[in-house]
């Protein structure tokens, strides 16, 4: 009896499977060639893209734009966002990748966002595929955007309010150690998930915990002064057991990846573990992104909750993080 078909991601180059822990190219002959290990994407493509060369000639499908975006641009994206734009790609590739750039309509894109029967995550890939078409023109593979003047799907904005007693039940009895100090630390920071897991001890100063900030705009430093709650959840962090020579506050522990900074795809397995038993024991899911809608939620102001979550803006605070809250007025007489 064979063995079973790997399935291969929709976004892989042709003759590139997965194989073990990495990726390998397996040209039309010879021998198969090593990649890069499946945890590095962006790492698979660039190599891919040096052993094959990218095409001389201008992209001539939507097929072909995507792979050369992917070689190209992709890959200097973070880690996570590399992952959902893979994703977001290879619906695209499925869906429109025969097309010839310029021969897409917006009556297409319709079309195509009918079709998916998901409306947030097809508004999600329409962006993308507008981002895309940007670098197509310059690569003249295009000569317009059809995303321009696209209407969008309408979004309610999430308002599930986790609840303290909901985060000490879930963090208390659902939660390894690690995932409750990640918890309460998230909630004193208001910070995002990338920002969480690029902490290390060192980022401990004296007026506060430094935060690497790279979100649409110019990487650059944001330092949440010290509290005596926040101070006390760092030391506990700090004193939690790791590798040798592992400065990394959240750190993957499995395999040749041990002592590392712990990957979206870790923290979304253990979250996803944790939210099992806390279904099981009757309990409403919610997000790991909740957490941040949380500490948005028990800021005393707008001003306040825009300030530690970073935000250019204060609409951006109120629409999706400011949730389930409730105004109150004086009676006329």
């Amino acid at each position: 009896m064979g063995r079973r078909r790997t399935k291969s991601p929709a976004w892989l180059p042709q003759r590139v499977y997965p194989h073990g822990q990495q990726y390998l190219y397996h040209p039309p002959v010879g021998k198969p060639i090593p990649l890069g290990p499946l945890t590095d994407p962006g790492a698979c493509l660039r190599r891919y893209g040096e052993i094959v060369g990218l095409p001389a000639e201008r992209p001539r499908t939507l097929h072909d734009v995507f792979t050369k975006y992917r070689i190209e641009e992709l890959i200097k994206k973070e880690p996570s966002t590399q992952d959902t734009y893979h994703q977001y790609l290879a619906k695209l590739d499925t869906g429109l990748g025969h097309m010839v750039p310029d021969e897409v309509t917006i009556n297409d894109l319709y079309d195509y966002h009918n079709a998916r029967k998901a409306p947030v995550r097809a508004n999600r890939e329409i962006t993308v595929l507008g981002m895309v078409y940007r670098h197509a023109i310059r690569w003249r593979a295009a000569t317009r955007n059809p995303v321009s003047g696209f209407l969008y799907a309408e979004e309610t904005p999430r308002d599930r309010e986790v609840t303290g007693r909901e985060r000490r039940l879930f963090t208390k009895h659902h939660c390894p150690a690690w995932l409750r100090g990640y918890i309460l630390l998230k909630y004193l920071v208001g910070r995002r998930q990338v920002e969480m897991l690029r902490l290390t001890t060192f980022s401990e100063k004296p007026d506060g915990i430094a935060f690497q900030i790279a979100k649409k705009r110019k990487l650059r430093t944001l330092t949440v002064q010290w509290s005596p709650r926040l101070r006390i959840v760092w030391e506990w962090l700090k004193r939690q057991p790791r590798p040798d020579n592992c400065a990394f506050l959240f750190w993957s522990s499995r395999g040749k990846t041990r002592g590392n900074a712990m990957s979206a795809r870790g923290i979304k397995s253990a979250w996803q573990r944790a939210q099992a038993s806390w279904i099981a024991a009757g309990n409403v899911a919610f997000w790991e992104h909740d957490i941040r809608g949380a500490s948005g939620t028990d800021a005393e102001s707008d001003e306040r909750a825009q300030e530690l979550l970073d935000h250019e803006t204060v609409a951006t605070t109120r629409k999706s993080y400011r949730r389930n809250l409730t105004k109150k007025v004086q009676p006329l007489r």
